[in-house]
């Protein structure tokens, strides 16, 4: 295992990964490798790295270049581990990682990394602008406790069976999840997401459920609006489960709840009512079918 380092304009790079005169170390990086991407040189040419897995690939807060260009022209590279911070002007990565960390970037603007392949534990800590999956990609764990002016993006077509953990910023998702533990932040379901499992909405936690998919049991600290809902405004309850209002949870919907089966529930814990929005009256049990 050995140390590599993308070099900068000004030793005359070409922009080509694949050419070791453009690494410090005069040697393109290979299986096991340690990878740190610093500087201002982009990275163009020699994108097909796919046969390599390095040990770990880190684009550092001291890069200020751009890693590829589109979904079609990305890095394809794989790494055991991954840090990202660039202060580039954006980047598409694609590969096999176990462990792929966000812990900044911002300079690129709105748009600042794209990411596809296989990820296994997707790790958000840090970050300004919008983060995206390509479609196609394959997730299993998503980490998120960011700064809230992050944007995650989730589009149809991603694969996996995805969980997510949110503390901070904001997630629009439009692809099946497993489940999803919403402490604080935003995260908007779309398209026609479905959570196959729990759903726990925290005290600073806001799901705007605006697909046509069904949710499982939903336990409600925060908030859960349904008012730009597919379905025009109603809440589909899967299966046997339940929305459960506990203190200072709302549930906000534009037409009524609809049920798929007899037994679905909501139960209103709270302590106060507000006519305006929470469903139904305090303590009560509603139950409605289609």
């Amino acid at each position: 295992m050995a140390n590599r380092t993308w070099e900068t304009v000004a030793n005359g790079n070409t922009g080509d990964y694949g050419v070791a005169a453009n690494w410090v170390e005069n040697a393109v990086p290979v299986n096991g490798d340690d990878v740190f991407i610093v500087g201002d040189a982009n990275i163009t040419a020699g994108l097909n790295q796919s046969l390599v897995t390095l040990s770990d690939f880190n684009v550092g807060d001291t890069y200020f270049g751009k890693i590829a260009t589109s979904p079609s022209n990305q890095l394809q590279v794989n790494s055991t581990n991954a840090h990202f911070a660039s202060n580039g002007s954006g980047a598409w990565i694609d590969g096999t990682f176990t462990t792929f960390r966000v812990i900044g970037g911002e300079r690129g603007g709105s748009d600042f990394l794209h990411l596809d392949g296989v990820i296994t534990t997707l790790d958000i800590t840090a970050g300004r602008g919008t983060l995206s999956i390509v479609t196609g990609a394959t997730l299993t764990n998503i980490l998120m406790a960011a700064d809230p002016q992050l944007k995650f993006v989730i589009p149809e077509g991603v694969a996996g069976t995805i969980a997510i953990t949110q503390d901070g910023g904001t997630i629009e998702v439009s692809s099946n999840l497993d489940s999803l533990t919403l402490e604080s932040g935003t995260c908007k379901t779309l398209a026609a997401c479905a959570i196959a499992n729990e759903v726990f909405i925290g005290d600073n936690g806001v799901l705007y459920h605006e697909s046509s998919g069904d949710l499982q049991t939903v336990e409600v600290f925060g908030i859960l609006d349904a008012r730009a809902n597919a379905n025009g405004g109603t809440v589909d309850i899967a299966g046997t489960s339940a929305v459960l209002l506990r203190p200072n949870g709302k549930l906000y919907t534009g037409n009524s709840l609809r049920s798929v089966v007899a037994t679905n529930q909501v139960r209103n814990f709270n302590s106060s009512q507000d006519r305006g929005g929470w469903w139904p009256a305090v303590g009560a049990l509603m139950q409605q079918t289609l």
